[in-house]
């Protein structure tokens, strides 16, 4: 199988990212908030593609009166609506980055874990073998296995 990684990553060029990871960060904690998994689920979403409607409507209820939201504030809203185009402007390129990041790594994941379920494998057909000293081997990748399948993996999103 073709190792389609096949790097290394140094430890001062993960350094130098986590370092300008912490400076963004540092340049967006001014003006971000955090929102509970509850309120990112109940909050309406304006996608890309809602942009152009949210800036029609808007415009509209500011320039006509007989059309002003009753609870909402149409320039406040107007002002919601520069700060979400001014985070695009940030964000696509950061979900790209992310993206490259993720998928680097699930490949890398994949080309590690393949070798390892082969080594797996191998160290069960020794012990049906009765290799020596390869059982407590087995026994302890089967119990790290058996525990690895139940835990669900933060950035593949599946159960491993």
């Amino acid at each position: 199988m073709e190792n389609k990684v096949n790097t290394v990553i140094t430890d001062a060029q993960v350094v130098v990212i986590l370092t300008k990871i912490a400076e963004l960060n540092g340049l967006i904690t001014p003006f971000g908030i955090t929102l509970s998994s509850e309120e990112r689920l109940k909050l309406p979403k304006m996608g890309r593609n809602r942009v152009l409607f949210t800036e029609d409507a808007l415009n509209a209820g500011a320039q006509y009166v007989e059309i002003k939201p009753r609870y909402g504030n149409t320039e406040d809203g107007l002002k919601d609506l520069a700060v979400c185009k001014q985070l695009d402007k940030v964000l696509y390129p950061l979900l790209s980055a992310t993206q490259l990041l993720m998928d680097t790594r699930i490949q890398a994941g994949s080309e590690a874990y393949r070798v390892a379920l082969q080594i797996y494998g191998e160290a069960g057909d020794a012990v049906k073998h009765k290799v020596p000293g390869i059982e407590p081997v087995y026994n302890h990748l089967k119990t790290q296995f058996e525990s690895a399948n139940k835990e669900k993996d933060p950035i593949e999103g599946t159960t491993k």
